[in-house]
């Protein structure tokens, strides 16, 4: 595993092309998980979950005692995923000019 710096964020890369990525984000309350993202060829083994580990091993570092992140309401796919990982929804919320909720956030609780 590489540990890459740019612009004082650290980057992660596993191989060539990474299997998956987030981008963690310091909050005075939480750490904010976003981008969680998997390469296809690589679903379903334990991507996704790893780097919310890993997030979570960050914001105990922090002295943080919880993530935070957003879901789109139509991704329905990743509703479950998220449900699996301890996410308890907090709020809802719509994209300007939207009438109806487009997303989600979600916290767990470390």
């Amino acid at each position: 595993m590489k540990d890459r710096y740019l612009a004082g964020s650290k980057i992660r890369a596993v191989g060539s092309l990474p299997a998956a990525c987030i981008f963690l984000i310091s909050k005075t309350d939480c750490l904010y998980l976003g981008k969680l993202a998997v390469d296809p060829a690589r679903r379903g083994l334990g991507q996704a979950r790893q780097r919310v580990d890993l997030a979570a091993e960050r914001a105990r570092g922090l002295g943080l005692s919880a993530l935070e992140l957003q879901r789109k309401v139509e991704l329905v796919e990743n509703h479950r995923r998220f449900d699996r990982l301890g996410c308890i929804k907090t709020a809802e919320g719509a994209y300007p000019g939207c009438s109806r909720v487009t997303g989600i956030t979600m916290r767990v609780t470390l």
